[in-house]
Order: structure tokens, then C-alpha cells, then sequence
């Protein structure tokens, strides 16, 4: 029915399964030659938590203010310009849920393959994602409940998985610890305040990407002034714990030689570490994980679907050119702004890489964020007395944790990465010209002006 709403449990659990999905078992593999010591590693999940939690007492703040759904779309275009909006909803719809709903799709892939006898990073693996990708977009034709149940089901499960992955190795006599040490010291400090921290951080913004989830679709939500600020604490405060503890496992059972051998499936590389190839009713352990990780995935594409395609029905709300991405079904799904979204993941399931999406999403993803968040001090100084269901807690300091972090980690990240080179490098055999992540995510937001002035039949 056109009338249901997702409760705060939906709401949480779809921050929840967003931001629990590839990144943390996929980052780890990407941080430990920048940051080879398990105590750096642990200050760095943490920072990321504090990131998010920063930005997501400052988007609390902002769902008060302008509550339809939206997210970045909606605030962009209130507090600057209906064209930054405008190209920032484009960009959001591709870098900020398509992107990363590939990378879950393309990890997923991975983790199935051992059960098919695949090699990860393979045609196969891609295919496997794109079936996933398919059943999310399925299960959003149903209406808000079904999606909703569908939601809270693969969550809880997700979270059930992690709890028995934590805890096996506690229960594993044979288990022989690693080497990784997770004693604070000098040498601690040192990688904490370097350039690579900061570059580490970039990754990150994929692992911590959908801290914001609900804001997407504010408008759906029961009690949106109390459940909003709600759904945020609690899934980024949840998260970052469960964060602390994985990393803590995985770091815990393998060393990091075994790790960098192991690829970017850090899950599969700690059960392999811990059962090899035993079985259990006749079906390796691994392949029994592989499955059930595999299923755990489905629920960060279906989280990530309710959001893209809410705001694909508000863009069509607005404008007349996307229209049609505003019906609804009797049961209040925008059923075609669901099999647009899946659409583009599976383009971009098929021909994208895991590291070249990890770098796209962590800079545009950064530099959207950051201007909605300044938007903080521009309501403040401009309408001091607009009603605010939620305000953001340590105001001024935690909108200017959120942006300086942001800042620093684009900065160190050009630095370290990809050698200085802000816009673009040279090869010096070839000469041929490459753009760098950071000039490829300016020029996707830029290039989103364009259409804005073709499309403008009505005013947001």
C-alpha cells in the first residue's frame, strides 16, 4: 500500500547491512603494506567510525531541516543550487549506490567461488554478482513490506554469521595465534600521523559507505524527527564495533604475509587458515562459509537498492525528463527506478575491477559528504531559528572533524597513491595520459551541469 512506512528497525538495519558488506572483508588486504602493524590497523577502523558518526550526527541534523528523501540530492540543492543538486543526485545514483552495489556484487563473486571451483576475479565470479544483483532488484517489486522483511531477515542473518565468525577461534584448540602484534608504541604513532594512514582512509570510505543510508529515504520512515538521528547512532556505533572486532580476528589468525597471499577475500582466507580443507556432512567448511557469506552479501545490495531507488522517485518527482523513475507500484515501490539501478550495477558489475571502485567511491563519496555537512554552518548562520527535530552534538567541532578528515585523506591519498599526481599523470615510455581518481570524481560532478539545463522543466 501506498501509505507503508519502514519502521526504525528497517531503518537501522539498512545502515546496517550497507555499511557491512565488501569493504570490511575485502579492505584489509588493501591496508596492511602502508600500515603493517596490527595496532595502526585498529586506530584506523576506529578513526573511520568517528568519521561516520561525525557525519552522522551532522546528516541528523540536516534530515530535520529538509525532510524528504533525497539525501545528498535534496540537501545540495536547498542549501547551494538546484544544478549542484541536480548533479550530485546523477552522481550519487552511479558513485555513491551503483558503484559500491558492484563492489558488493563483484565480492560476492569471489566468495562463491570456491564452492564452484571458480578462481577469484574471473568472468564466472562477475556473473555470480550480476544473478545477486538480480534477485535484490526482484525482491523490490514487491512493495516496501516484503523488501522491508527481506531487509531485516538478511541482516539479522549477516550479523548472526559475524558473531560465529568472531567467536570460532576462541573455540579451536589447534588454533596457533599470528604473529601481528597490537601493542601500542612509537612505531604506532609514527604510521598513525603518516601520509599512508590518511591514504588507508580513502579505502576505508568504502567499508563505512552507507553511514548515511536513511537519510535516502527519510520520507518512508515511521517518525522520521525520532527515527532518523536513531537509525544513524545506532547502526554507525554498532558497526564500528563489529569493525574492531573482525579486523581483530582476521589480524588474530593470519599473518600478514598469509593475508597478501590470501587476496582481497580476507574472509575465506582466515576459515581456510582454520579448517583447510576439512568438512563438515560431506561439504568443505570453506565452501559452507562461501555459501553463507554469499547469502550475507544479499542483504547490502538489497539495502542499497531501497536507497538508489528512492532517490531516482524523488529526481522524478522533480523533473519531468525522469518521470517515469517516479511510479510507484500498489504496494509503493518505484519499481522502474529499481530495475534502472540494477541495470547500471550490472554494467558496472561486468566492467569494473574491486580497487578501481574502491577508489572512485572513497573521493567522490568524500567530496558530496563534505559539502553537506558545511551546509551545517550555513543553516545555523542563516536560519538560527528554524525548527531542528535533531541538532548535531559538539557542534561546531564535529561538522569540522568530519570535513578536515575528509580533506586530509583526499590530499595524503593523491600523495601517496598516485605520486603527486592531483589530475592527471604522464606515462614516461608511452605518453599517454591517465586522469586520476580524484579529477575523474570532479569531473563526473561537474559534467552533471550539463543536463541540468537541458532538463529544467519545473523547479525542485
Amino acid at each position: 500500500m501506498p501509505g507503508q512506512k519502514y519502521p526504525l528497525r528497517t531503518a537501522t538495519a539498512i545502515i546496517i547491512a550497507n555499511m557491512i558488506g565488501t569493504g570490511v572483508f575485502a579492505a584489509l588486504f588493501f591496508q596492511i603494506d602502508s600500515l603493517p602493524s596490527g595496532s595502526a590497523i585498529m586506530v584506523l577502523w576506529l578513526a573511520g567510525g568517528v568519521v561516520a558518526l561525525s557525519g552522522g550526527l551532522c546528516y541528523a541534523e540536516l534530515a530535520g531541516l529538509f525532510p524528504r528523501s533525497g539525501g545528498e540530492y535534496e540537501y545540495l540543492t536547498r542549501l547551494y543550487h538546484p544544478a549542484l543538486g541536480f548533479s550530485t543526485g546523477l552522481c550519487t545514483l552511479i558513485v555513491g549506490f551503483a558503484a559500491p552495489m558492484a563492489g558488493s556484487a563483484l565480492n560476492l563473486g569471489n566468495y562463491f567461488a570456491p564452492i564452484m571451483g571458480l578462481q577469484q576475479d574471473t568472468p564466472e565470479t562477475k556473473w555470480i554478482g550480476v544473478a545477486a544483483v538480480l534477485v535484490v532488484t526482484l525482491v523490490q517489486l514487491f512493495g516496501v513490506r516484503i523488501g522491508s522483511v527481506f531487509q531485516d531477515i538478511s541482516t539479522a542473518f549477516k550479523l548472526v554469521l559475524i558473531g560465529v565468525f568472531v567467536a570460532i577461534p576462541l573455540f579451536l584448540p589447534h588454533h596457533t595465534p599470528s604473529d601481528v602484534s597490537f601493542a601500542f608504541n612509537a612505531t604506532t604513532t609514527e604510521q598513525v600521523f603518516s601520509g599512508g594512514f590518511f591514504s588507508c582512509l580513502a579505502l576505508l570510505y568504502f567499508s563505512y559507505t552507507g553511514w548515511n543510508s536513511s537519510v535516502y529515504i527519510s520520507s518512508d520512515v515511521e517518525h522520521p524527527e525520532r527515527n532518523l538521528p536513531l537509525s544513524i547512532l545506532i547502526g554507525i556505533v554498532a558497526v564500528t564495533a563489529i569493525y574492531l572486532l573482525l579486523n581483530f580476528t582476521f589480524l588474530h589468525v593470519c599473518t600478514l604475509d598469509e593475508i597478501r597471499a590470501g587476496g582481497s577475500s580476507v574472509g575465506n582466507t582466515v576459515i581456510y587458515k582454520l579448517f583447510g580443507e576439512r568438512a563438515w556432512a560431506g561439504i568443505r567448511v570453506l565452501d559452507w562459509f562461501s555459501a553463507l557469506m554469499s547469502f550475507a552479501l544479499l542483504a547490502t545490495l538489497n539495502g542499497y537498492i531501497i536507497t538508489a531507488s528512492r532517490v531516482a522517485e524523488v529526481m522524478g518527482k522533480d523533473y519531468a525528463v525522469f518521470k517515469i523513475l517516479s511510479h510507484t507500484t500498489r504496494h509503493g515501490a518505484p519499481w522502474l527506478a529499481a530495475l534502472v539501478m540494477g541495470a547500471v550495477t550490472i554494467v558496472l558489475t561486468l566492467l569494473s575491477d574491486f580497487k578501481s571502485l574502491l577508489d572512485f567511491v572513497g573521493f567522490s563519496l568524500a567530496i558530496f559528504a563534505s559539502l553537506s555537512v558545511f551546509g551545517i554552518y550555513i543553516m545555523r548562520y542563516k536560519h538560527p531559528d528554524m525548527p531542528r527535530p535533531f541538532k548535531a552534538w559538539g557542534y561546531p567541532v564535529t561538522p569540522m572533524i568530519f570535513i578536515g578528515i575528509n580533506l586530509a585523506m583526499i590530499y595524503y591519498s593523491v600523495q601517496v597513491l598516485y605520486g603527486g599526481d592531483f589530475w592527471y599523470s604522464r606515462d614516461a615510455v608511452t605518453g599517454a595520459i591517465s586522469v586520476s581518481p580524484l579529477s575523474a570524481s570532479v569531473l563526473v560532478i561537474l559534467a552533471g551541469f550539463v543536463p541540468y539545463y537541458f532538463f529544467r522543466s519545473k523547479k525542485p
